[in-house]
């Protein structure tokens, strides 16, 4: 099988797509892809959910699968067991094929975690009652029955996912090809832009940092785009070019119009020594409806995001001789919704890379609360970024406000949800620093699950309170 052969192998049209086996079995098509959603954040929650994390390229790759998998395979719609099966045998297999082994007891463990109830201390599967100090209470034994069913239904799902495949793990990511994109668009911008993508003349590590941030937000969107069908319906280099082109229309920079640069990049296509580029030329329709698919993800994201708050938000009856703030602290956010933003000189020290989020004390659940609004009020001219070493203060619930600096790559913030999202300091937001940078620079800088868990952080920060 050549090149070509195997590119186009696993690349299908709107109309396969719409009919797929699920659809032809009397299901919609918005229902089938609400499933592969599902599926598909699923997959993330127990990559993130390991005892020892599986790789972003590992859950990529198992996002890949699963969208093979839906299109080869009717899938009982309706059954989410049977989604979260699939979804864990994706990331199973994907943590062999990209040598991120994790042995299958963790997925089990990762599976009774997230369905862990922490008031109850007890499992879907059950809970750990040894004696262990080194165990979780999520993390059954390896004896009991209903770890043994769950491992049977794993590695059957694996013999049916391995025949859908056809040991074809071959993966072609977008991610590789976001430097050269990055590259050709500074060849393109228009004569009055100013800034400049790259330092020098082109070459390998030439890229300024105004050209590493575009880099970063365009792969944080890769990393969203792989969770819709996109990755089964365009080639990988136009997931790389559309994320380019739709990360620079974010900073505002100026680049031709479509028409113009499509041109010479099918001539350099044309002539390009890289068999994966040669021949990829790029069609102004097809390039259009894939920027649009991306945007509408996130739209629907926000739509979901925005009712996700409202249910979080609805207020509690006050209690006799309660302070206003906690009567119901997300109710106007105790005026961080008109959120006054000041330089400050004197930062607070930065948190230290690699040790865990500090837990959040039972009080700091008002501080979590000082954000429901999403986008509050700002002065104007508000930049989306800060400066290396700036901080600003953000005015919250409580009598001090809480500070938001950038140190190096990492951008953080003084309140309780930014210290309780269970992830790297470098891939951690709140809803103080989407006030200042605006949701879309956050949302490409920690993608879509980074939102994401900031959002379920702060709910559960908020169902903590008595």
């Amino acid at each position: 099988m050549t090149a070509e052969d195997h590119k186009q192998r696993w690349l299908f049209t709107s109309d396969q797509i719409r009919s797929a086996p699920s659809i032809r079995e009397s299901f919609t098509y918005d229902h089938e892809q609400s499933a592969r959603k599902f599926s598909a954040k699923f997959i993330a929650d127990i990559g993130q959910s390991l005892r020892h994390r599986a790789s972003i390229l590992a859950i990529n790759c198992a996002k890949v699968f699963l969208h093979r998998y839906f299109m080869s395979e009717c899938v009982d719609l309706q059954d989410k067991q049977q989604h979260k099966v699939i979804a864990i045998t994706c990331l199973f297999v994907a943590c062999k094929s990209e040598e991120c082994l994790r042995p299958l007891k963790e997925f089990v463990w990762a599976w009774n975690f997230l369905e862990f109830d922490s008031k109850s201390r007890d499992g879907v599967f059950g809970r750990f009652s040894g004696e262990d100090p080194n165990r979780k209470p999520w993390e059954i034994d390896e004896n009991c029955d209903l770890f043994k069913d769950c491992c049977g239904w794993i590695l059957t799902q694996e013999e049916r996912l391995l025949c859908t495949l056809q040991f074809d793990f071959t993966v072609d990511y977008p991610h590789s090809s976001i430097p050269r994109c990055v590259r050709f668009f500074e060849r393109v911008k228009r004569e009055k832009e100013t800034r400049s993508l790259l330092i020098g003349s082109e070459g390998a590590d030439n890229f300024s940092e105004f050209g590493n941030t575009i880099i970063g937000t365009a792969q944080a969107m890769v990393n969203d785009t792989m969770s819709t069908v996109a990755c089964i319906q365009y080639a990988a280099w136009m997931i790389a070019a559309a994320c380019t082109c739709l990360s620079l229309r974010m900073q505002g920079f100026k680049v031709q119009s479509v028409d113009k640069w499509r041109k010479l990049w099918n001539e350099e296509c044309g002539a390009e020594q890289d068999v994966r580029m040669r021949g990829c030329g790029l069609g102004k329709d097809e390039f259009e409806g894939l920027c649009d698919l991306i945007l509408d993800m996130y739209e629907s994201t926000q739509r979901e995001n925005a009712s996700n708050v409202k249910a979080v938000d609805k207020p509690k009856s006050p209690a006799a001789g309660a302070a206003p703030a906690m009567d119901n602290p997300t109710a106007e956010c105790g005026g961080c919704c008109q959120a006054t933003v000041a330089p400050l000189k004197n930062a607070s020290a930065p948190p230290v890379r690699g040790a865990p989020p500090p837990a959040a004390p039972p009080a700091a659940a008002a501080d979590a609360a000082c954000g429901a609004a999403r986008k509050p009020a700002m002065p104007p001219g508000a930049a989306e970024r800060l400066e290396q070493g700036e901080a600003v203060e953000v005015a919250g619930s409580g009598p001090r406000p809480h500070v938001v600096q950038r140190r190096g790559k990492v951008y953080e913030c003084s309140c309780s949800v930014w210290r309780g999202v269970d992830d790297v300091p470098e891939r951690r937001t709140c809803r103080h620093l989407m006030a200042v940078r605006g949701l879309r620079a956050e949302t490409g800088r920690v993608g879509e699950e980074g939102v994401r868990r900031s959002d379920d952080t702060l709910r559960r920060l908020l169902s903590a309170q008595p």
